[in-house]
């Protein structure tokens, strides 16, 4: 498959209207203060990728520094679309882009697809989706910051989702 048909895969995944699954608990990331809970969805439609949302905290750092990913798994390879950073502790500034994009920074923003796909396949993803556009207004608490995720990628909630157990006295 060539970066084409792949980025033609990735856009219909992003832009299909999805259903969530039943989330797999907030578990452990890479060490004790890292959270992190996977969503699968059902993507449906004409892709033939597979798509799951997997967020991101940190234990000590409540109501911040979250972020949902959106990744599509086709041919065996994980693939990251789609992003949205939720009040992170240190701001994005975008080195990439088009004039009216590069050097602008954001807090909370997302990580569109659109905006990245124009770089290419190669640099979406080792630079990690670079290009950062700001949202506002800015999510209120996790809960708020869930429906915005869901409503951008049009997911279809079926079961809640827990807020992170954050334990801020722990550290």
């Amino acid at each position: 498959m060539d970066e084409a048909e792949i980025l033609k895969e990735m856009r219909l995944a992003v832009e299909a209207e999805k259903l969530s699954g039943e989330p797999v608990g907030w578990r452990e990331n890479s060490g004790p203060d890292q959270l992190r809970l996977t969503l699968p969805l059902d993507a449906g439609g004409p892709t033939r990728a597979t798509a799951r949302l997997e967020f991101r905290a940190t234990r000590r750092n409540p109501d911040r520094d979250v972020s949902a990913t959106l990744v599509v798994t086709l041919v065996g390879r994980d693939f990251r679309a789609w992003r949205m950073d939720w009040r992170p502790v240190h701001p994005h500034t975008n080195r990439v882009g088009s004039r009216d994009v590069k050097g602008l920074t954001v807090r909370t923003g997302v990580h569109d697809f659109h905006a990245n796909a124009r770089l290419g396949l190669k640099r979406m993803q080792t630079q990690d989706l670079p290009i950062c556009l700001p949202f506002e207004p800015e999510p209120h608490n996790f809960d708020a910051f869930v429906r915005r995720t869901f409503d951008l990628l049009r997911v279809a909630q079926t079961e809640p989702l827990l807020d992170p157990p954050w334990s801020p006295t722990l550290f």
